[in-house]
């Protein structure tokens, strides 16, 4: 006998539960890595150095300035407070000198992830028009709304007495690995305290005086760069979104530089990014492609892409040409298909028309040509209709005659009888001609 139904169900039970116990730990342990590596965010391949410019209602753009603008101006307070000795107004000369706040700059909302690496280098411009003055600056990159800052350094300068400003500069090393981070939909804040012990007046916000800081970050990149025989387009990101008129694009193709006049620009909602499109004629084969991007209008520190670009001729380009014709036109071809299939369709019709004719006539008139058979059933034909119409003239008048015999009727036909005093052929002798002479 072999082993029970019921025991071989219940071992088997048993054995898929003890796979599914075994490999359950397995899943629970893959699952998390598998989550994290999804969400783990794709570092840039390198960052591009681009400048911070600050600029007028404490605000600060990658934009370039204008030297037309007229220069922004702020207090640099002095930080010097006389509390005499030990605190309690004596000697007044003795005091102490604190940090005060100079200024923050924000720049809009990120529209991408901003990662931030490499130095970054700081200028302003400062003077103080009585006296010479020494300073201690600090600067600090921040998020918005976060005390704590992301980098910051601090640098001493003596301002001299004058109109002529100053230029204070200073650099810091930002942490290896892209570690510095500020998420879309935040702001960068650039923020600037002093320690001095005087007043001075810090000048920004045109190209003479132009304040800002120097970094290096992934906020404009190439995205992609592709053609066809019509146009060329480049795929960007922008973190600051800068308007793209305001950017300094560039773009060659084959060494030629192709012109900025009818450059069209739209978003690609699907990765984000915003399209550059110029309207460039190529033909088949491999083009080298070179498309540069920059904040600066004069082309400094542009983001660079070179690509090498080969359009083949597609096997089914001449079909391709004769399927747009057709489907150009489809309503007159349909027209025509009608029109040709009605003319077949009725010539086919008249031919068997013609067919089933010949068959009534004789069947010695077989080696004749279509032509005479048609001319010798259009004889027939009218050799039967004037038949059926003496026929039926015939068989009126037999009719007719029929009812005058028939006796007395309403509608009876009347007989021509001979004129009064005029006798009928049929009376005339024919002995009055007897002395007729005939020549």
């Amino acid at each position: 006998m072999g082993p029970h139904p019921d025991r071989m169900r219940f071992s088997s039970a048993l054995l898929t539960m003890g796979m599914i116990v075994v490999l359950l730990p397995m899943v629970l342990l893959l699952l998390p890595e598998e989550a994290s590596a999804q969400n783990e965010p794709i570092l840039p391949n390198q960052l591009d150095e681009s400048v911070m410019n600050l600029r007028e209602g404490m605000s600060m753009s990658p934009e370039g300035l204008d030297l037309r603008s007229d220069p922004q101006a702020i207090i640099i307070p002095n930080g010097y407070r006389a509390t005499g000795l030990f605190g309690y107004g004596i000697i007044t000369k003795i005091g102490r000198t604190e940090w005060v706040e100079v200024g923050s700059w924000h720049t809009l909302p990120l529209r991408e992830r901003l990662y931030l690496g490499g130095m970054a280098e700081f200028t302003i411009y400062a003077y103080n028009e009585e006296q010479s003055v020494n300073c201690d600056i600090e600067f600090s990159i921040a998020r918005a709304n976060e005390a704590q800052p992301l980098a910051s350094v601090v640098t001493s300068e003596r301002i001299a007495k004058g109109t002529d400003r100053t230029p204070i500069t200073e650099n810091l090393m930002f942490p290896a690995g892209n570690e510095t981070t500020i998420e879309a939909g935040s702001e960068m804040v650039f923020r600037i305290k002093a320690r001095c012990n005087g007043g001075a007046v810090m000048s920004y916000g045109n190209s003479d005086y132009p304040s800002g800081f120097s970094f290096f970050s992934n906020a404009l990149s190439i995205h992609a760069l592709y053609m066809d025989r019509e146009s060329v387009t480049m795929e960007y990101k922008d973190a600051f979104m800068v308007n793209y008129a305001r950017i300094n694009t560039v773009l060659t193709v084959d060494r030629e530089e192709i012109q900025n006049m009818h450059l069209d620009t739209q978003i690609n909602s699907l990765n984000n990014t915003r399209e550059m499109i110029w309207h460039h004629e190529s033909g088949y084969g491999d083009h080298e492609v070179i498309a540069s991007i920059s904040y600066d209008l004069t082309g400094v520190r542009n983001v660079s892409l070179v690509q090498t670009i080969s359009l083949t001729k597609p096997i089914v380009d001449d079909l391709q040409k004769v399927l747009n014709a057709f489907w150009g036109n489809l309503n007159w071809i349909i027209f025509i298909i009608i029109v040709i299939a009605a003319i077949v369709l009725y010539s086919k019709h008249r031919k068997n028309k013609w067919k089933r004719r010949f068959k009534t006539l004789d069947p010695s008139s077989a080696s004749l040509s279509r032509h005479k058979k048609k001319k010798l059933w259009k004889r027939m034909k009218n050799n039967r209709r004037r038949a059926n119409k003496v026929h039926r003239m015939q068989t009126k008048e037999r009719e007719e005659k029929e009812h005058e015999d028939d006796g007395f009727s309403i509608f009876k036909k009347k007989r021509r009888v001979p004129m009064p005093g005029k006798p009928s052929v049929a009376d005339i002798d024919d002995s009055v001609f007897d002395d007729i002479e005939f020549d």
